[in-house]
């Protein structure tokens, strides 16, 4: 099971938090079992266009599912778009099915978040096929470049990191990737944060945004 979630878990980095106070809970599925995740203060599920962009470009990642967007508030249905600022949870499809404890799931990427496949010469092979399946989903012309790396294992999460580059034909922009990958409930899902290259904190933010709300997901049965 190792190397199939390993390669979902590379895609889910490439595709496109803070803590949640607010009442208000998502509920979303991975496999048969049901979660709830809060919606942070200043962020919305989207609707209309957003949607339609958002859950176009996820048809792109083809190793993931993508239950869950947050954006910006001030974002929604902005005409420059959701910004750089939003979270995704997503699932491999691959493993679906499959159910493992947290610490059984942790103790199994460690060993894996070190491998040389990690390098970039495996970035660059993992970014161009993402840039053919997100303009196939589009319909138009996008390259992902940039790099994605591993940043060490703990008790909650396994964390990736680094900047995208994303140019399409309305131009170029770097965005700022932070993942936690962990299993609740007994499945394996990751929140990204997402933000702007010089968002305050940089990377290690994004990271602990992403953990912090990875925590916060609930089983809703």
């Amino acid at each position: 099971m190792n190397r199939t979630i390993l390669t979902a878990i590379a895609a889910i980095a490439f595709f496109a938090s803070p803590t949640a106070h607010g009442a208000e809970r998502v509920t979303f599925a991975v496999g048969e079992e049901s979660f709830s995740i809060p919606v942070p203060d200043g962020y919305c599920v989207p609707d209309g266009r957003d949607k339609q962009i958002l859950d176009l470009t996820a048809s792109g990642d083809k190793q993931n599912i993508t239950p869950v967007s947050l954006i910006r508030c001030e974002r929604k249905n902005h005409p420059e778009g959701i910004g750089l600022d939003y979270i995704l949870v997503k699932a491999p499809q691959a493993v679906l099915a499959t159910r493992i404890g947290r610490p059984e799931f942790l103790k199994m990427m460690e060993p894996e978040m070190g491998k040389a496949e990690w390098q970039e010469q495996k970035n660059g092979k993992i970014l161009d096929g993402v840039s053919k399946d997100v303009s196939e989903a589009v319909g138009s012309d996008i390259t992902v470049t940039g790099s994605i790396g591993p940043h060490g294992v703990d008790s909650d999460c396994a964390y990736l990191g680094g900047v995208l580059d994303v140019a399409t034909a309305a131009g170029k922009q770097s965005i700022l990737v932070g993942a936690c990958l962990t299993s609740t409930g007994d499945k394996v899902m990751t929140v990204n944060a997402y933000g702007a290259p010089n968002s305050p904190g940089g990377l290690a933010a994004q990271m602990r945004r992403a953990h912090d709300l990875a925590m916060q997901i609930r089983s809703a049965r």
